[in-house]
């Protein structure tokens, strides 16, 4: 790390005035001693790492580097990083070990921004303040032992792919920090850092220090959620409106990120001579939540009454799997016809779910949050959860939208929100919105 020195100016300032009459004549000489105490630059850095003895392939040692102003001055942080590999005579092999046997895991990722070969801080680092580490760990690549066979027969020759087994890996850091109005002058760089504003705030709360059901949490400038339970380790927080994706006035959302909107309150309208959706999709393009080695995946929902929760003689298990997600084919002419473009895009409600997640980090939501569906069970313990000028949250402005829990291994059930009740409906059906569902830790709300 490059220190910056700070000159410390001591001034010396004269002063003289002259006063003159017809008479007489008065002179003052007074010195005034003027001492201008610079601020103290002082960052410190952390690192947390141990160097294995015996890194063996697919195991991850931690990692992390901070930063912290122990000073009075306000600073920019910026990192950047080197890697290289070594044979047992501390030889540069680096250029000979392919493909990247070592994975930098990245964390944090809503804190920095990337510009060229440097990670820089996107705060202003306050005294007394501490940098989040953009990196968690570093994994070796579990295929680094792989080899390679030739020949027939008992008479064979293995190679290994690749010559890091054995070899020693270097990865070192580099941190610079400057004082925050002149990094751009010093690094030369357009990237902006501003001063820290918390994304994730409470928009009203019931309880002073307290997460109550019905508070409402907002993220970023536009996204508000009511907090439907929370517990020392999570909080679950539930959209206020559906998100601005699927059809919207007849007219398909080109992207996995739309926002909430008062608007996608899903479902039919009249307007006019025809009807319109209202921020609606299909859920999947199949019953993915069958198994058919096992049958349903996920673990059941309880009921009213605390017993595995049936309908028609089927059980409610959680469906949502974000391990599938297909990006819808939008050119598909024959999306809405009676040719089922469901069965047939790859498509799937997670393409949406994981687009918002990114959204939100992007809005400097912590990286740690997850998204998901309501289930079944979670909406019918909060239907009667109030918040401020909302009798219920789950019914709240008549939305209509899809649940994270089965009827049967067609049917999801859903929300009906004209209704005031609960119901459900074919995987394909179109009629209903995503409502998302975050998890955040309770830490980062308090």
């Amino acid at each position: 790390m490059k220190k910056k020195k700070t000159l410390v100016a001591i001034g010396t300032l004269l002063l003289v005035a002259v006063v003159g009459a017809t008479f007489a004549y008065y002179t003052s000489n007074t010195t005034f001693e003027n001492v201008f105490n610079a601020g103290k630059y002082k960052i410190t850095l952390t690192e947390v790492f141990e160097s294995p003895d015996n890194w063996v392939p697919g195991e991850t040692i931690p990692k992390t580097v901070t930063a912290k102003n122990d000073g009075t001055v306000p600073a920019a942080v910026r990192v950047s990083y080197v890697e290289k590999w070594e044979d047992l005579e501390g030889n540069d092999i680096t250029s000979q070990v392919t493909p990247n046997p070592a994975i930098i895991n990245f964390d944090n990722t809503s804190d920095w921004i990337q510009d060229g070969n440097h990670y820089y801080y996107k705060y202003i680092l306050e005294p007394n303040d501490t940098t989040s580490s953009f990196i968690s760990g570093v994994t070796l690549d579990p295929n680094l032992n792989s080899v390679t066979c030739t020949g027939e027969g008992n008479t064979k020759t293995c190679e290994a792919q690749n010559p890091a087994s054995g070899a020693k890996y270097k990865l070192t850091f580099t941190i610079d920090t400057v004082q925050y109005d002149q990094y751009q002058n010093v690094w030369d760089t357009d990237v902006e850092i501003k001063e820290y504003t918390d994304a994730v705030t409470f928009v009203t709360r019931q309880v002073e220090n307290q997460i109550t059901p019905g508070d409402v949490v907002g993220i970023g400038e536009t996204e508000d959620f009511f907090v439907v339970s929370s517990n020392p380790e999570k909080t679950v927080l539930l959209a206020k409106y559906n998100l601005m994706v699927g059809n919207f006035f007849g007219e398909r959302q080109m992207s996995g990120t739309g926002l909430q909107s008062e608007a996608a309150i899903s479902g039919y309208t009249w307007a006019g001579e025809h009807f319109v959706r209202y921020g609606s999709v299909g859920f999947s393009s199949t019953n993915y939540w069958n198994d058919e080695d096992n049958g349903l995946k996920a673990s059941y929902a309880k009921d009213k009454d605390g017993n595995n929760a049936s309908y028609s003689g089927n059980p409610y298990p959680y469906v949502y799997d974000n391990t599938i997600t297909g990006e819808p084919d939008f050119s598909n002419p024959n999306w809405d016809n009676e040719t089922n473009w469901w069965r047939t895009a790859g498509y799937s409600i997670a393409y949406y779910v994981e687009g918002y997640k990114n959204v939100l980090i992007g809005m400097g939501a912590p990286s740690t949050i997850s998204t998901r569906l309501l289930s079944y069970e979670e909406a019918y313990n909060a239907r009667n959860v109030s918040s401020t000028d909302v009798s219920s949250i789950i019914f709240y402005n008549g939305m209509s939208y899809w649940l994270g829990s089965s009827d049967n291994g067609w049917d999801v059930m859903v929300v009906k929100g004209d209704y005031d009740d609960f119901g459900s409906e074919s995987c394909y059906n179109t009629d209903y919105g995503v409502r998302m569902v975050i998890e955040i830790p309770t830490s980062e709300l308090q």
